[in-house]
Parts: C-alpha cells; sequence; structure tokens
C-alpha cells in the first residue's frame, strides 16, 4: 500500500540528513510495505504510517503457515458442504415436484392411463434425487459447525 496524496498538494523539498543504520533501517521497512523511502519517511513524519501500521499485526512465518493450511483447510471443508447442501436442496426441490403431481393426479380418474402417466412422472422425479437421511444432515451440519469453529478459534488467536 503506498501513501496516497491529493494531485492538488504541493510538496516542499527539505534535505535531512539519517545515519547510515537509519537509512538501512528506512529502507528495509519501506521495501517490506512496498514503497519508496521517500514515501515512507513522508508517512512516517506527517503520522500517517502509524495509523497505518495500527492495522497491520505482525505473525511469525510458522503461526502464517498453520493459518494458511488451516484456512485451505477451512475452505476446501466448506466447498464441500456447500456443495452437500446444494444436493439437499435439490432434493428438497424434487421432492416439492412429487408433491405437486400427487396434487395433479389426486381429483383426475383412476383409469390405467391416468395412473401409468403419475407413476412415469413420479419415476422420472425420484431417478433424478438421491435421498438424504437425517443423520446424513446431522453429520453435514456437524461439519460445518467443526470447521467454523475453527475459524473462530483462529481469528481469535489472530486477533488478540
Amino acid at each position: 500500500m503506498s501513501y496516497k496524496r491529493s494531485e492538488k498538494t504541493v510538496l516542499k523539498p527539505m534535505t535531512i540528513r539519517f545515519s547510515e543504520e537509519a537509512w538501512t533501517q528506512f529502507d528495509a521497512e519501506a521495501k517490506k510495505l512496498g514503497m519508496n523511502k521517500t514515501e515512507f519517511i513522508r508517512m512516517t513524519v506527517t503520522k500517517n504510517l502509524y495509523r497505518y501500521m495500527g492495522t497491520i499485526r505482525i505473525i511469525d512465518e510458522e503461526l502464517a503457515a498453520e493459518i494458511k493450511d488451516l484456512l485451505r483447510a477451512l475452505l476446501d471443508e466448506v466447498s464441500a458442504v456447500r456443495m452437500e447442501l446444494r444436493r439437499i436442496g435439490i432434493n428438497y426441490n424434487q421432492a416439492v415436484r412429487l408433491k405437486h403431481i400427487e396434487r395433479k393426479y389426486a381429483n383426475l380418474g383412476k383409469d390405467i392411463n391416468t395412473l401409468l402417466q403419475r407413476h412415469d412422472e413420479e419415476e422420472r422425479v425420484k431417478s433424478e434425487c438421491k435421498e438424504f437421511s437425517q443423520n446424513e444432515i446431522d453429520t453435514l451440519m456437524a461439519r460445518y459447525e467443526k470447521a467454523t469453529s475453527k475459524v473462530g478459534e483462529l481469528l481469535c488467536r489472530i486477533l488478540i
């Protein structure tokens, strides 16, 4: 993130002398933030750097790798849960379609052609449907809760 100034801002030149150690430190910090030394020093002097840095939390590489792995695992789990929930939604829609077929044929005659037509329509809907048991839905929700719990714990470690 680089320091942004208004196009109307007029900058006045100034010469400042720093020790070699300070100069090297300014350069290193500026590179870490993806800016040049001039921008870095300007932000420092105008206290914008303090406001900017106040939003940044430094973590070590080991914790960063752990967070990255946990987030990847979480995203994989949430993606799998999402796919399963979508399948449940499709099954729900198919159950509704079966109810519509049932209502459609409820007041029609019981002749063989009507019964065969109803049967064919119901079989078409059923062939598209993979039934989910309450146990499968409970297992899915438990997986989702476990994954989101991990995220909550992880975010608490990061934010505290």
